[in-house]
């Protein structure tokens, strides 16, 4: 099976559309748009939708699978328990050591970098960027 010529065009043009065109695309076709505020978030629900209404979408055995799948680990646990995560951000160092049930920062147990990140900053924050995990800071 391939997608129509007509819906490939209709999803790269997903590319050059900003918010408010991807939520008129969406009102088109389904009625009102999700209160997604991501771009990115938005292009990818309307492109599956698009292609999950001509291919057919996900069957029963698939959702039921998807579902039962448990959440991944918060980045950084990968780097296993007593490893240290060092930053230092406006003349503090912020001092997070990685344990089997989150990060420890001030003698308090956090399940993840980012809330620590906004904890530490006052701002919300991707942790695993704020802490150097990701270079491309995604």
């Amino acid at each position: 099976m391939t997608l129509s010529s007509g819906t490939i065009r209709e999803v790269c043009a997903f590319d050059e559309m900003g918010l408010n065109e991807l939520r008129e695309v969406w009102r088109a076709h389904w009625g009102p748009p999700p209160p997604l505020r991501s771009v990115g978030l938005l292009r990818l629900s309307l492109a599956w939708r698009l292609q999950a209404q001509e291919l057919g979408a996900l069957d029963r055995n698939t959702r039921r699978a998807l579902a039962s799948q448990s959440a991944s680990p918060a980045d950084g646990l990968n780097l296993g328990e007593g490893a240290v995560i060092r930053r230092d951000w406006q003349g503090q160092l912020i001092e997070v050591i990685v344990r089997s049930d989150g990060f420890e920062w001030n003698n308090q147990t956090w399940k993840s970098l980012s809330a620590i990140a906004r904890e530490a900053t006052g701002v919300r924050r991707n942790g695993p960027a704020f802490f150097g995990l990701r270079e491309d800071g995604k």
